[in-house]
């Protein structure tokens, strides 16, 4: 039917955007150096076309695991996530205006972010500086975003992803929690144990990761199958947990 197509052509809309949201956040983790396994608080997505973002914002939770994020917030106001600032695209300006481009590039360096937007948003300008207006394109100019402290951001057309980088104790503590299932799953493949096997699991590391352990007992037993998680002296397996040195014990129960 009609109302089918169209349904369909939205959930398409919908899954192209939330993979390109999902494409930018992986690609912020990857530059600053932010292991997947390791939960981060929050991820904003920003755009001026909020139509876009009513058509996303049901599927939150998808992006939300796609990315190891705990929260994800849509919003059309990127103040609170980088400071805007432009200068003069001299290959494309240059040509067209000669020595007034200095002029230009110092107009454009008074813009406050407001104007920016409404620039990036259109495809020219007038820009009015020392004494003359000259008539800029979108493309005449390179529009910087300088992330606040704690933030990593990335722009794609009409979106701006931001993905809060800061780390608490509780965070901190689930990827370690994360990373030590990983390593137990390995092991447990490596030596053959049934997906359906139940373990013994002993853990021998220092103070951090034994705080991990507490705090993320039940998620770790679970996703483990182990009948408990003991954290005590242990020969066994020695492994990196994000920095820390563990050393894992696993029998079948």
């Amino acid at each position: 039917t009609a109302e089918g197509a169209v349904r369909n052509e939205q959930l398409e809309q919908q899954m192209r955007i939330i993979m390109d949201v999902v494409v930018m956040g992986r690609q912020l983790r990857k530059d600053n150096n932010s292991k997947v396994r390791q939960p981060l608080r929050r991820l904003d997505v920003v755009s001026r076309d909020s139509e876009l973002l009513n058509q996303v914002d049901e599927l939150k939770e998808i992006i939300a695991e796609e990315l190891n994020v705990r929260d994800v917030v849509f919003g059309d106001d990127e103040n609170g996530l980088a400071v805007l600032s432009a200068k003069a695209n001299f290959k494309t300006l240059g040509p067209k205006f000669g020595k007034d481009v200095q002029l230009i590039n110092t107009g454009l360096q008074k813009l406050v972010a407001a104007e920016l937007r409404r620039f990036e948003a259109g495809s020219t300008i007038k820009l009015a500086s020392g004494g003359k207006t000259f008539e800029v394109s979108v493309d005449d100019i390179l529009i910087e975003r300088t992330p606040r402290e704690g933030l990593a951001v990335q722009t794609q057309g009409a979106l701006v992803v931001a993905l809060d980088l800061e780390l608490d104790d509780d965070l901190i503590c689930e990827g370690l929690a994360r990373e030590l299932i990983k390593e137990v799953q390995q092991l447990r493949k490596a030596m053959a144990f049934e997906v359906t096997d139940r373990i013994h699991l002993k853990i021998s590391s220092d103070e951090i990761v034994r705080e991990a352990v507490s705090a993320f007992d039940d998620y770790i037993r679970a996703e483990v199958l182990a009948t408990a998680v003991k954290t005590v002296e242990t020969n066994g397996e020695t492994v990196d947990l994000n920095g820390h040195a563990c050393t894992i014990f696993i029998e079948k129960a």
